[in-house]
């Protein structure tokens, strides 16, 4: 859906204003900002491997990516993933 990578985008943009460059506190905040919780020790962990291996597909399929645009395509995706999860949608 169209809207929802715009929201994602949006989001991830957000999270990279608001915690920097850091993998383990964008983790953190888009947790914070989306589900009103701290990640658990297994989301942490988790996320920051499947952020390294969304960053590495983009480095890898656009040849000419910058480390800088390829952190952010895959903070989109770790982004939009959020956004669909039950922790989203379900907030205890």
């Amino acid at each position: 859906n169209k809207r929802i990578h715009q929201l994602a985008g949006i989001f991830a943009a957000r999270v990279l204003e608001e915690a920097g460059p850091e993998e383990e506190k964008q983790i953190q905040r888009a947790f914070l900002l989306a589900a009103s919780r701290p990640p658990e020790k297994e989301e942490l962990e988790s996320a920051l491997v499947g952020l390294k291996a969304l960053k590495k597909k983009w480095l890898a399929e656009e040849k000419d990516a910058e480390q800088g645009t390829a952190s952010r395509r895959a903070l989109e995706n770790f982004c939009h993933a959020l956004i669909n999860s039950a922790s989203f949608l379900y907030i205890d």
